[in-house]
């Protein structure tokens, strides 16, 4: 289809990357749209436009235009209209950002909802539960998920410990006993550093409850647990890691929030000391 194509950008230049992002931000408006207006708007030429066009199987802008607007009255395709790496363009309004990125949480909620294994859910939470301590994972953004849903659990009295945060997570596996449980929060779940620590963690008998969208890494095939999100960013070409990071705040809310219901009386009991000790200070 059509708009699979634009997402895709097989093949695009960096300025038919361009023009595909504004398409995808602008379906709706090009009804009445010439291939002048669409060039203007992208800052660049008419030919530029015609040219991928003919590169997408299409004779000129028009029949690109009915086939677009085609793919936008199918509901699916329609929801499948947002690029998740550049949901928005230069020169957009507040308010078009602003629903935008609305738009991109609810679908990011919804996708990983989709396909979310309870079970295994449950499972997380409780090995987290019981755990004397949990020994954290995570870099770049990862990492600032995890510490909050680290700051969650101080508040009841779990102890957590961010075993990463001075990329020291390899001597810090070594800590880790049976008793404990590892939460590793990567994307790509790659890397060896990440590899070293799950042999360490195997060997030391510690649970390991990943979370990731890699299905093809060491860590998601030697992991306990592994709780996936959708795999729909890319790194290398993306504004920011808004999908993921919703999906992975999602989840670990969720890991929090069953945690707390669990002990609901002695959690909020313990939560409410510690919020007004902290208003003392």
């Amino acid at each position: 289809m059509l708009i699979e194509q634009l997402q895709k950008k097989e093949g695009f230049t960096e300025t038919e990357k361009t023009i595909a992002d504004y398409i995808l931000n602008h379906g709706d408006d090009l009804l009445h749209v010439t291939v002048r207006d669409l060039a203007d708007a992208c800052y660049t030429a008419p030919n530029t436009i015609m040219r991928l066009c003919r590169k997408l199987g299409y004779d000129g802008f028009r029949s690109f235009k009915v086939q677009l607007l085609k793919d936008l009255e199918s509901s699916v395709y329609h929801d499948q209209l947002l690029d998740v790496n550049r949901p928005f363009y230069i020169g957009q309004s507040t308010s078009k950002i602003a629903h935008t990125m609305m738009k991109l949480q609810h679908q990011a909620i919804r996708d990983l909802v989709d396909d979310l294994d309870y079970a295994d859910l449950e499972k997380a939470a409780a090995l987290l539960e019981k755990a004397h301590t949990i020994f954290v994972y995570g870099h770049g953004d990862s990492m600032l998920r995890a510490k909050s849903f680290m700051n969650k659990m101080f508040k009841i009295n779990k102890l957590c410990i961010l075993a990463s945060e001075a990329y020291e997570e390899v001597g810090m596996s070594h800590n880790a006993s049976p008793a404990d449980a590892a939460l590793i929060v990567s994307y790509r779940a790659g890397g060896a550093s990440f590899d070293a620590c799950l042999d360490i963690l195997k060997d030391r008998k510690c649970p390991v409850i990943l979370l990731s969208a890699n299905r093809e890494t060491k860590l998601s095939k030697g992991a306990d647990l592994w709780l996936h999100i959708p795999d729909k960013e890319n790194s290398a070409d993306n504004i920011g890691t808004f999908y993921s990071q919703t999906c992975f705040d999602y989840i670990l809310n969720l890991i929090y929030s069953l945690i707390y219901s669990s002990t609901y009386t002695k959690n909020h009991n313990y939560k409410s000391f510690i919020d007004k000790e902290t208003v003392r200070k």
